[in-house]
């Protein structure tokens, strides 16, 4: 086997949207009690594989002390670059091996590793793209003197960019590889917010199934401590998928709640995936939404989501005005660490920024179907402008 290094270069998620663009994707949580890191770490699991180096570049460099912690038994080397481009061609030049996996963190697929292995043997190829299951990744194999001649080639043009992974993938590897091959596997998130809703989702129809249980089987997993979960005597819970340290008052149907989320008494929970730690108050009502991390400090009982709250509503068409290809089909998406007032709601098709004013959302009282709140109160959408006037 040809020596090897492993590079899963830091992208975030590449959606074009507020603050969820720059989240870290190989930090988010998928599945319950998982996360993005955890598929690239099980595909590339080898012995042929002596290093396996994630680079943390820009903004990003703000992960590194939580992947420390969460994944404690040296799976992968955390590189951060202060320098971008120069400095990782100098990291190339202090390397080895004979080629290079590039593979960026911006999508999440499971495949098997000797289907890349057969690529990385390929004695001919300078510069490889992989596709998985037909959809076309961003992986690729490429001989490390190639990989150094290109990124000299363009270094220069690193100095407009101040992105180095973006400049990376978007530009110079995608204009310049030499063949394009597919291997086996499934893709389960590519810069899509309805694909990370609906595979989280199907984890109901699946779970039982020996195929997804052999994929779990098979995935690594961080070294987070996990305790059990708590249901409550007037809780009810149907179809749902609960993961570790999660406690249910309320009623929770078809949905996927992860680590550290709390739910209300008389609190119901439809069809929706709601990510870790968020805390929802008694009586709300969230249907048919994707809800992200709540990443800040907060005691149990301080729910972010609050009382009487409604977010999302029965199944429809809608479609978020400023973003329709991410949010579609009536789901309403809740961003980052937002919170949400007691009694407000948010309609099908919205978008609540995770920075938005708690306050100025207080006095909307309801955000309307397909209207966006954003951080910063000149971004507000036309539409929830229109909304504040009319009120």
């Amino acid at each position: 086997m040809t020596e090897t290094t492993l590079f899963l270069i830091e992208t975030g998620l590449h959606l074009d949207i507020p603050t969820l663009d720059s989240l870290p994707a190989s930090t988010l949580p998928i599945w319950g009690d998982y996360f993005f890191l955890d598929f690239f770490l099980s595909n590339f699991s080898s012995p042929h594989l002596p290093r396996r180096i994630l680079i943390l570049e820009g903004e990003h460099r703000k992960a590194q002390s939580f992947i420390n912690a969460a994944w404690k038994r040296k799976q992968v080397e955390v590189l951060p670059l202060a320098k971008g481009m120069r400095e990782f061609i100098n990291v190339l030049k202090e390397e080895t091996s004979e080629r290079v996996i590039l593979s960026a963190t911006s999508y999440v697929g499971v495949f098997k590793w000797n289907e890349v292995e057969k690529l990385v043997a390929s004695p001919s190829e300078d510069h490889i793209k992989v596709s998985v299951d037909g959809i076309p990744s961003d992986l690729y194999i490429l001989k490390r003197m190639h990989l150094i001649d290109l990124l000299i080639e363009h270094e220069n043009r690193f100095h407009k960019s101040k992105n180095f992974p973006d400049l990376l993938f978007n530009e110079i590897l995608l204009s310049s590889f030499d063949t394009l091959e597919n291997i086996p596997g499934h893709m389960i998130f590519k810069n899509n917010l309805m694909q990370l809703y609906r595979e989280n989702i199907l984890l109901l129809e699946r779970q039982k199934l020996p195929d997804f249980q052999a994929i779990l089987r098979n995935l690594s997993q961080s070294t987070l401590e996990r305790s059990q979960s708590y249901v409550g005597e007037k809780a009810y819970i149907r179809r749902s998928f609960i993961a570790s340290d999660v406690e249910i008052q309320g009623f929770v149907e078809n949905s996927i709640l992860f680590p550290g989320v709390v739910v209300g008494r008389k609190t119901k929970i439809i069809n929706s995936v709601i990510m870790n730690n968020n805390q929802v108050g008694r009586g709300a009502v969230i249907q048919n939404a994707l809800i992200f991390p709540y990443q800040k400090e907060v005691k149990k009982g301080a729910f972010n989501i609050g009382n009487d709250a409604i977010i999302g509503g029965p199944a429809s068409t809608a479609k978020n005005n400023d973003y329709p290809n991410q949010i579609n089909g009536g789901i309403t998406v809740i961003g980052c660490s937002a919170e949400v007032p007691r009694g407000v709601s948010i309609e099908p098709g919205c978008y609540l920024d995770g920075g938005a004013n708690r306050n100025q959302l207080r006095n909307l009282k309801k955000l309307k179907r397909g209207r966006s709140l954003f951080s910063d109160e000149s971004t507000i959408s036309e539409q929830a402008k229109e909304s504040q006037d009319a009120l």
